[in-house]
């Protein structure tokens, strides 16, 4: 089944961000209630860096302003869409991205897209490397009985709105290794349960869990796979989301197209799109990230053409019932 043609909505004008210290794009927001975390990539020199940034909420303006405070700088963890923030074991994490992928397409050596996932925890200031990190490493494997969908190309992720569950997008490196089929994975995991699992990994003084290991596939919940047909929005996925329902969405847009959003069930069932306009904002406004809080999609522009404090980062929302 092929991406629906979206319809077209009309997108609210929700944050202004301000304070911001590159230019580069942020690839993904997770909107707090104090606090705006931006994940944006910034390399230095030949290493791969990404930062969180801690931005505070001012919901006097209209729209509201999330003004730059701190960051945490991330060593080597790739290119990634995913933050999201939760609580475990009275534990403040995020749930990120993390190892870059050195296997890369010709063409694409730039990318560097995340191959594993892991949590880490906010602290302004410090810096990590991903071998810091405690983390779910062979996502090519993200399956219920540990099979692999080839060499792994990149990994994206979320959280349902009650952490219960995570979503581990995965695609093969069929570029690279053209003997495999192009793959796309969607596997959602008991979230519990792998907490609980990298909880025993730090016990014993370890940072990784493999994706065949019999913890991590005890806590498979259900997947879907394509190779065919993607559920691609301008045939890219810029960020994933999952609800409490196991629906998930996907989101998409270069700096050439409006923003796409599809939503679909954890079957690959019940296909809906839209794609989102305001006169503020033009097909030449790159989308990244895509969040669901409070019944409203929360997604991300860069505005290449804009001044950092004038416009060139913004959020904007959207009703879910408008799929």
């Amino acid at each position: 089944m092929a991406f629906p043609t979206p319809k077209h909505i009309t997108a609210h004008h929700e944050f202004n961000i301000k304070g911001m210290h590159w230019t580069n794009t942020i690839q993904r927001y997770y909107v707090g209630t104090t606090y705006v975390y931006a994940l944006q990539k910034h390399d230095d020199g030949d290493t791969d860096v990404n930062y969180i940034h801690r931005l505070l909420i001012d919901n006097s303006t209209t729209p509201s302003t999330a003004t730059f405070q701190d960051s945490m700088r991330l060593n080597n963890v790739g290119h990634t869409q995913t933050l999201s923030w939760y609580q475990h074991n009275g534990h403040d994490y995020f749930w990120v991205g993390a190892n870059f992928n050195t296997d890369m397409p010709a063409g694409e050596e730039h990318d560097n897209w995340s191959d594993q996932l892991g949590r880490i925890e906010y602290v302004a200031g410090k810096t990590i490397n991903y071998t810091d990190i405690t983390r779910l490493i062979t996502l090519a494997r993200a399956s219920k009985d540990g099979s692999s969908i080839g060499h792994i190309y990149r990994v994206d992720s979320a959280l349902s709105t009650d952490n219960a569950h995570m979503l581990a997008w995965t695609e093969n490196n069929y570029k690279v290794y053209p003997s495999e089929t192009r793959t796309i994975r969607y596997t959602i995991y008991d979230f519990n349960a792998i907490n609980k699992a990298l909880d025993n990994v730090e016990a014993s003084g370890g940072k990784t869990l493999a994706c065949d290991d019999a913890a991590v596939k005890d806590a498979w919940y259900s997947q879907y796979s394509e190779t065919s047909d993607f559920f691609l929005p301008h045939n890219s996925c810029q960020g994933v989301e999952l609800t409490n329902a196991n629906n998930i969405y996907v989101c998409g847009g270069a700096s050439d197209d409006y923003p796409e959003f599809g939503r679909m069930s954890d079957t690959g069932g019940s296909r809906v799109s839209v794609e989102a306009h305001n006169s503020n904002f033009d097909a030449k406004s790159e989308t990244e990230g895509i969040q669901i809080k409070s019944d409203l999609v929360y997604f991300g522009i860069t505005d290449s053409d804009k001044d950092i404090d004038d416009g060139r980062f913004t959020i904007w929302t959207f009703p879910t019932s408008d799929f």
